[in-house]
This record gives structure tokens, sequence and C-alpha cells, in this order.
């Protein structure tokens, strides 16, 4: 596993790019962060052309967690993830990415590790289970709360 807690230092006020074309998803994604009582701000895109402008262009500031679907239409996570890295996005600011995908394939799951950018692989949908890995594991939530 990959260490991310020197990227987010907590869950307050996290900024969430979420890029899947499926509606449904992103409302039960929107859902369930809710439910839990995550404090982010979603913001979603459709595409990962859209995407790429929106990282681009950001005079906002960066997301700290991209959720990457990998079938998308037009360009597919997986040449996102080569887009991001070309246009270094990285450079402007380190973004946890985790795959949120439909396909159980361990080709994809295998390929994910291959991209230092991406910390972890979901299948979908996130449910409780996930996002409590995400709080937990990646995020140190427990660690040092209780101390």
């Amino acid at each position: 596993m990959k260490n991310i807690s020197s990227i987010i230092k907590s869950l307050n006020n996290i900024e969430i790019l979420i890029i899947d074309d499926d509606e449904a998803t992103n409302f039960l994604t929107s859902y369930t962060f809710n439910e839990l009582c995550i404090n982010c701000n979603l913001h979603f895109e459709l595409n990962a052309e859209s995407a790429l402008d929106f990282l681009d262009n950001c005079n906002e500031q960066l997301p700290d967690v991209i959720l990457l679907d990998i079938n998308l239409p037009g360009m597919n996570g997986w040449e996102f993830l080569n887009q991001y890295q070309k246009h270094n996005i990285a450079s402007k600011k380190k973004i946890a990415i985790f795959m949120l995908s439909t396909s159980i394939f361990d080709t994809d799951k295998l390929k994910s590790k291959t991209y230092p950018e991406v910390i972890e692989y979901f299948e979908k949908p996130l449910n409780d289970e996930k996002i409590q890995i995400f709080k937990e594991v990646y995020f140190n939530v427990n660690s040092k709360s209780s101390t």
C-alpha cells in the first residue's frame, strides 16, 4: 500500500474530482459520501477530456483526490492517466487517484499499479466499506486521533 498521509492531512474540506460518465454512479457516490458525513467538495466531469481541461485551467483549488472510471466515452481512463502525466499536473499538486470501475479483470487492477499516481483500485459501486478503507487506511483517520 502506498502512504498518502503526506498528500492529504485530514478529511476536512477535501476537494474530490469524480470522472465518470454514469449519472447514476455519480449520484450514488455523492449520496454515499454525504451519508457518511465526510466533509468534502465533489466536482463531477462526465468525460476525461473535460476533466483534463478542468485540471489544466483550474483557477480554483486543484482537487486532493480523483475518482477515475476506466470506461469513458472518447478518452478512456488509461488514456487520461497518460495525458495527466504528459500535462505534468502532478507538478502543480500531488493528487491521489483512485480507480473506480466496473471492470473486475485482474489485468486492469495490475495495470493500475503501473501508474504511481494511482493509490488504489475499487470496483463499483463505491459503498460504505470502500469509503471506510478510503478514510481509515489512506487518510489515517484513526491514527494519532487516539493519542
